[in-house]
């Protein structure tokens, strides 16, 4: 390397460019590698399906079959309502038994509960003495055990046999008042003792000033009461069953009576009599295309 321009004082024809020192290598800047491309994970939140309470029918009800779920609303009228009703007549039936048994098992366990609320104010009255106390507590249970019987004999046929249950109920309750009946009855008198050979002359200090009169037995008033919260229990159960049901009466035919009669008669005979209503909620379309694709 030459300093200067030739000919001036600053030439050095024998200046080497080693006196310098050593020359850097310019900076550059790092090239990422293609193999390797630089990213950054990024953690998304994992964010859980929101449930509503108190909704779970309806959720329950987001995974039928849509035709089916239409069905269950009440979007179908006439001929439509029937045929639909007999094509998917084993999932309703299903559906239904699984709505009535676990009304009717709500609906006696808040009999039990009633009776048991009048059973325990017996308890804390002290009318009743340890033996007596005891004797209560167990006809108690024997009713509990006696209703959670007549739930499940109640369930063998589709569904819920109303009678087999209302009658079975009964027999719990009639088991549980019956001997509460005789355990609270008033003790017989007790036979006179011997007279003596010469009558004895009170002295009047010794006679009360009032009559003493026998303080009344607890037996009918804790029977009452527990008559009216038996009751009133069966008439929630009898509400439970009927509100229970998935489907409404079938509706009335629309135009085609003749094809309408065929489907009720068929349906008839897979359900028993069915009473047709005029519903008066707001009607849906009759698609054929579905129809066709169900049946």
């Amino acid at each position: 390397m030459l300093v200067g321009p030739v000919g001036s004082d600053s030439f050095n024809p024998y200046f080497s460019a080693s006196a310098l020192g050593p020359v850097e290598e310019p900076l550059q800047a790092p090239v990422p590698s293609l193999a390797e491309p630089a990213t950054e994970t990024i953690e998304l939140p994992v964010v859980e399906p929101a449930v509503i309470e108190g909704n779970e029918e309806q959720v329950e009800q987001e995974n039928l079959p849509g035709v089916l779920r239409l069905l269950i609303d009440g979007h179908f009228r006439g001929v439509a309502d029937i045929r639909l009703r007999i094509v998917f007549h084993d999932e309703l039936e299903a559906l239904q038994t699984e709505a009535a048994r676990a009304a009717s098992a709500e609906a006696a366990g808040a009999l039990i509960e009633a009776v048991g609320v009048r059973l325990d104010e017996l308890a804390s009255s002290g009318a009743l003495s340890e033996e007596q106390a005891i004797a209560v507590g167990e006809l108690q249970q024997a009713f509990e055990q006696a209703v959670d019987e007549a739930v499940e004999q109640s369930n063998t046929a589709p569904g819920v046999d109303e009678e087999a249950l209302t009658n079975g109920l009964q027999s719990a309750f009639d088991g549980l008042t019956d001997p509460l009946e005789t355990l609270l009855a008033p003790s017989a008198p007790t036979e006179p003792a011997d007279l003596p050979s010469e009558p004895v002359v009170a002295e009047p200090a010794d006679l009360p000033s009032e009559p003493v009169v026998a303080e009344p037995a607890v037996g009918p008033s804790v029977l009452d009461a527990l008559k009216d919260a038996f009751d009133a229990g069966m008439v929630q159960v009898n509400e439970a069953l009927v509100a229970s049901s998935i489907l409404s009466p079938p509706s009335l035919p629309r135009g085609n009576g003749v094809a309408y009669e065929k489907f009720l008669s068929i349906y008839e005979e897979l359900t028993g009599p069915a009473e047709p209503t005029d519903d008066t909620q707001d009607q849906a379309e009759e698609i054929v295309g579905i129809m066709d694709a169900v049946a």
